[in-house]
């Protein structure tokens, strides 16, 4: 399957969101694309396994080699790391140095939101933000989203993040292992879109769906997780949907 994924993209010009994903998917790191020489070390770094004359796989090297050189030509992309008043006039003007991923869900009240990443994998809310950011900026329909866990009785967890359409299934999987990894069980994942009030099922019992189906939620109150009315009734509407 992988073999695959990277003969279509030799076939195709890659993109900056397929070279993000193409990096995450061998083991690199956000942190290993912050900069053009942390891109540079990652590729000396990979190089070792991968080259052929160290027993590596060819495709995978050729695939490191584009991938980094396409990150190293948008790099410094306006917009990619700063947020500015123009880009941020839904929710207030931010420092230039606040990035832009951090923000997903400020109201503008209160204090900016941490931007402190403790761990590199989806346990950490602020790495599930960036990384959903970056495999996303490179697509015209970014905006935020609202990702919501339920436990079959309950909503757990809640998580904005700026996304897009096109990486529900990455969204999906990274509230997943979110709530999961805390001993939390997920029965469904919900998500509401930017100036939107429709919610949409993406995941339910194992299943994933794609396109998303939409539930009909009629409320004074923008967010079904404070909902108790639509709360107690979601599991038997999941049974059905599910065919218990």
């Amino acid at each position: 399957m992988f073999l695959r994924q990277l003969e279509r993209l030799l076939e195709d010009r890659m993109t900056a969101q397929d070279a993000r994903k193409f990096i995450l998917g061998i083991g690199g790191t956000l942190s290993d694309m912050e900069s053009a020489d942390a891109l540079r070390v990652f590729r000396r770094r990979m190089m070792k396994t991968l080259h052929t004359d160290a027993g590596g796989d060819h495709n995978k090297a050729s695939m490191l080699n584009q991938a980094i050189d396409v990150l190293l030509g948008k790099n410094v992309r306006p917009g990619d790391m700063d947020i500015t008043p123009q880009q941020n006039t839904n929710y207030g003007a931010a420092p230039a140095n606040t990035p832009k991923w951090a923000m997903a869900g400020y109201t503008g009240e209160g204090p900016l939101p941490s931007s402190n990443i403790s761990h590199q994998d989806y346990t950490d809310k602020n790495y599930i933000k960036k990384t959903m950011y970056y495999l996303s900026v490179d697509y015209p329909d970014q905006k935020q989203f609202t990702l919501m866990t339920f436990d079959g009785y309950y909503f757990r967890d809640t998580i904005t993040v700026y996304g897009s359409m096109k990486i529900l299934k990455e969204m999906a999987e990274a509230i997943f292992v979110y709530t999961t990894k805390q001993n939390r069980s997920c029965r469904a994942i919900f998500f509401i879109s930017d100036r939107s009030s429709n919610t949409y099922l993406i995941f339910l019992d194992g299943k994933l769906y794609i396109p998303p189906i939409k539930f009909e939620y009629d409320s004074f109150n923008m967010n079904p997780a404070n909902d108790y009315d639509f709360t107690r009734k979601l599991p038997a509407m999941l049974d059905r949907l599910g065919g218990r």
